[in-house]
């Protein structure tokens, strides 16, 4: 040990030796420490225990569903009513030929129920129309009939577009009643769905 060293343990033995506030501050610095160990143990303590309670909670909410045996047969029929939404979708390798068969089913159905035709066509949405749409994935599709105002042909028309395997939405229908002879307009949605890697 150096003689500056010794001679500076010396002093502050002396000086606790015979001053009476020296000891007293030394206390009180050991007190606040010792009572700033004991604050942040007492937080640390606190944070564990919350998070012990959180997980018990969640595990104690968990734990019914863990022991619910239907979640199999749920997601089996989840499944199936998939598959059953698939197929009432327009699918095809072409849209051209999607478009071909709904013009063509429009035109049958139309004479099996006894609706005169005046004119069918069938358009193509564009695609950031559909994207405003919300109507994703797939080709908007709209085909517009007009066919004289026959009533219970009409009746017969639309029934068997409500109970088409595939779906067919009626956004608008109009009855010109004042033309001669009287006139129904209907416009059609459906929406093609090509696999990907198709055209």
């Amino acid at each position: 040990m150096s003689a500056a060293l010794t001679e500076f343990v010396a002093r502050v033995k002396s000086q606790w030796s015979i001053n009476p506030r020296l000891r007293l501050g030394v206390l009180v610095v050991i007190g606040i420490l010792w009572l700033y160990g004991l604050l942040v143990a007492t937080d640390n303590t606190a944070r564990t225990r919350d998070g012990h309670v959180a997980v018990t909670a969640e595990i104690g909410r968990l734990q019914p569903s863990a022991s619910d045996r239907e979640w199999p047969a749920r997601a089996e029929r989840a499944q199936q009513q998939l598959i059953a939404l698939q197929a009432m979708r327009w699918a095809g390798n072409d849209v051209g030929v999607i478009e071909a068969e709904l013009q063509d089913w429009l035109r049958a159905t139309a004479t099996r129920t006894g609706l005169t035709l005046r004119n069918v066509s069938v358009v193509r949405v564009d695609a950031s129309a559909s994207s405003a749409s919300g109507v994703q994935p797939g080709q908007v599709i709209r085909a517009r009939v007009t066919a004289d105002l026959q009533r219970l042909a009409l009746v017969g028309f639309l029934a068997e577009i409500a109970h088409h395997e595939r779906v067919i939405a009626i956004e608008r229908m109009h009855l010109r009643t004042r033309s001669q002879p009287p006139t129904v307009e209907i416009e059609l949605r459906i929406v093609a769905y090509i696999p990907p890697g198709r055209p």
